[in-house]
């Protein structure tokens, strides 16, 4: 959850993702598995997936909309994970002066299911 909210002198941007590397088996099968197209960039070995439900959802809300994506696949990234590393990469600009970030119960317990890694990009002027 994030300790502040937009006004009209700071705004902050974030985009969640999750990133399975396929290393067991192979981007199609991954999103075939999942039901998902995910994203490949040319010559990858990287399965990705945007999280957020739309442009505008604040951090808090995609995490949570993470959080969701994580317990409807559960089984199938259980299966997945245990040949492919799997991690949540969130893109985040913090409100200035201070900002936060919180990490629920839920979704880490899903996130260790996973033995999956967190990467925090912070973006700042």
């Amino acid at each position: 959850m994030t300790t502040s909210q937009n006004d009209e002198d700071d705004e902050s941007w974030a985009r969640t993702g999750l990133g399975i590397w396929a290393e067991g088996m192979t981007v199609e099968e991954i999103s075939h598995r999942l039901n998902q197209p995910g994203i490949q960039k040319p010559g990858g070995n990287r399965w990705l997936f945007n999280l957020e439900r739309s442009p505008d959802q604040r951090l808090d809300e995609q995490l949570a909309s993470a959080a969701d994506f994580l317990t409807e696949n559960i089984e199938a990234l259980r299966d997945i994970a245990r040949t492919c590393p799997v991690d949540i990469h969130i893109g985040w600009t913090p409100i200035k002066p201070q900002d936060g970030v919180r990490f629920t119960r839920r979704l880490l317990d899903l996130l260790d299911q996973l033995n999956a890694d967190i990467l925090i990009d912070t973006y700042t002027d």
